[in-house]
């Protein structure tokens, strides 16, 4: 009943106050338009990624999100793509999805992605499913089903390199005014990103990459994510993260076929209500499909890459 009680006074003040916020992702690292759309088109490849992430399990009503995405280049400076978001916790259920575009310049020791992400968020807010002892009070009586759709856009520089990336974002930046969902008040919430990792060992057999995630939002949020990544053999991967305040995460996965991956992540939470919980599960399939290599001869294909100097992030 505790957890309950908890579970429920955490989704309802998160949404009212921070009701914008975007869903946590772990396994951000294989998705990263969604953080930054300069990203989109930076490999020599098609991906179709998909996240599902139970949080705190053991709450009723625990948050739970999925994530599906698609980007791909086009031609030797474009780049494509596309995500559907869908988010549940507790009351509030939020579904989105939006378009990236990115336009990839190439300089003597780098490339840049600039890249430009729109999109629609609906927040929605079901207040029958909450047991409120006041059943009188006006906030909960207009915001008994109450939804809002509200326009998404994210701008974001990706430079990269074989062995380095790093790159700084700006997301919902549409959200200057504020919202309601019924009764309830939505609240903007721009944040920054920035991302960043380097391969300390770049060998055929292993790759071990250290990276780095940090957000900070108007509301004086900040989120800091250090870890590190090792892919052996391209078949194998495994890696260690510590998230500031928050959790201990450790991943692993494989790839099953040429072009299939699936990994597996799980969060210790050891703060606040996460620690009642039995922790966070986070699955990622991607799929790659490498139809650029595919249409172009084996010259041509090494004159692409040393221009554009791909490296897989």
């Amino acid at each position: 009943m505790k957890r309950v009680i908890l579970l429920t006074y955490c989704v309802v003040f998160s949404f009212a106050l921070q009701a914008q916020e975007l869903p946590l992702l772990s396994q951000r690292i294989f998705d990263a338009q969604y953080i930054n759309p300069g990203v989109v088109g930076a490999r020599e490849l098609m991906e179709v990624t998909a996240h599902h992430r139970s949080q705190w399990v053991g709450f009723a009503g625990a948050p739970h999100t999925q994530v599906v995405s698609v980007n791909a280049p086009v031609g030797k400076r474009l780049g494509l793509g596309g995500f559907a978001v869908n988010d549940i916790a507790g009351p509030s259920r939020n579904l989105g999805f939006g378009l990236t575009y990115a336009y990839h310049l190439g300089f003597k020791k780098y490339n840049i992605g600039l890249g430009i992400s729109a999109g629609l968020m609906r927040y929605q807010f079901d207040g029958g499913m909450l047991n409120m002892p006041d059943v009188g009070d006006p906030l909960w009586t207009g915001a008994l089903l109450s939804s809002s759709w509200t326009p998404e856009f994210s701008v974001g520089a990706f430079s990269y390199n074989k062995r380095r990336y790093f790159g700084l974002s700006f997301a919902q930046l549409i959200n200057i005014m504020h919202s309601t969902v019924g009764q309830l008040e939505l609240q903007p919430n721009q944040r920054a990103h920035f991302i960043a990792g380097y391969d300390i060992i770049h060998e055929k057999q292993m790759v071990l990459t250290p990276s780095l995630f940090l957000t900070a939002s108007l509301q004086a949020n900040f989120t800091a994510e250090a870890g590190i990544t090792a892919s052996v053999y391209e078949i194998l991967i495994a890696g260690v993260y510590y998230r500031y305040n928050d959790a201990f995460v450790a991943m692993v996965g494989a790839k099953m076929l040429k072009n299939i991956s699936v990994v597996y992540s799980y969060d210790y939470v050891y703060t606040g209500a996460g620690l009642l919980s039995g922790g966070s599960h986070e699955v990622v399939v991607q799929v790659a499909f490498n139809a650029r290599q595919q249409r172009v001869c084996p010259v041509y294909k090494k004159i692409l890459d040393k221009k554009r100097r791909t490296w897989k992030y």
